[in-house]
């Protein structure tokens, strides 16, 4: 996985490497990127320590996020719904795995062609 943090703008991208994005979901201030076949290939967190603070529930500064170490990210297919799930290692924080609901991810591709 790459990892890019902006501390400027508070964007954290996580990225398969390799994985070329051919579209993408927003989700409030999470948006999730597709490549051709639908499949999740990466996340972009706007306000990314607000938002990691919620989903993992414990808090995240952007200091922590400047100093990520390790990323993964696996999906998990369930009728068509999609769940992402992460887990982020931080200098001297290890924070395990939350997962984001992508409801009905057909319909919204179909949506974003249109």
């Amino acid at each position: 996985m790459i990892t890019d943090y902006d501390k400027g703008t508070d964007a954290l991208v996580i990225h398969r490497e390799g994985a070329r994005s051919s579209g993408s979901i927003e989700l409030g201030d999470i948006i999730i990127d597709l490549d051709q076949k639908g499949e999740v290939v990466g996340l972009e967190f706007l306000q990314a320590a607000k938002q990691l603070t919620s989903l993992f529930s414990q808090p995240i500064s952007k200091q922590m996020l400047e100093k990520i170490t390790s990323c993964a990210m696996k999906t998990k297919h369930v009728g068509k719904n999609v769940f992402v799930t992460i887990e982020l290692a931080m200098a001297g924080h290890q924070f395990e795995e939350t997962v984001i609901p992508v409801p009905i991810i057909e319909q919204r591709l179909i949506e974003a062609e249109a």
